[in-house]
């Protein structure tokens, strides 16, 4: 069957006793049994990391989103890739900043709209009220955080090159 929607779901960490409920609750979402193929979070003691390439309709990626979000032990990305009918997004969670959406276009760079950058110019009151909300744009704190998680060459999906950001 050929989907209108395709992407990747990278677990960058989560606890080992919460690995099995991750599998259930992707299942669950997609319809489907994903075959992960779990790994050692270096970075982060007693987790592991995973990732999978999925197909699906639209609502997909967000609903993988919102399925994962909200965990206290995980940290991950939900990536739909653009296509000929709609635009790209990416989703990043960490347990401190929550989760953060942002499009994208077709090489994973953020798009940031003009409503965007004007309500963030009408925030400011100065240089510095600006940058912050420019850098809130951009996700840069939630790049921050993933980043030491991003080591990606040995994880287990076409797509491993693929950098966000």
């Amino acid at each position: 069957m050929e989907y209108p929607f395709s992407g990747d779901v990278v677990v960058h960490a989560v606890a080992r006793a919460r690995a099995k409920q991750v599998e259930w609750l992707l299942a669950t979402v997609l319809g489907y049994q994903v075959p992960l193929q779990w790994q050692l979070q270096s970075q982060v003691p007693h987790a592991l990391k995973t990732a999978f390439s999925w197909q699906g309709d639209e609502n997909f990626g967000p609903e993988l989103a919102s399925a994962l979000a909200g965990w206290k032990e995980i940290y991950f990305e939900v990536i739909q890739f653009p296509n000929e009918h709609s635009g790209g997004s990416i989703w990043l969670y960490t347990p401190d900043l929550g989760i953060k959406h942002r499009a994208i276009d077709a090489i994973g760079n953020y798009l940031i709209g003009e409503n965007e950058l004007r309500a963030a110019m009408t925030k400011s009151s100065n240089a510095a009220g600006l940058s912050w909300e420019i850098e809130n744009l951009l996700a840069t704190e939630w790049d921050q955080v993933l980043d030491p998680l991003r080591s990606q060459a040995d994880l287990p999906i076409e797509a491993k090159n693929y950098r966000v950001g």
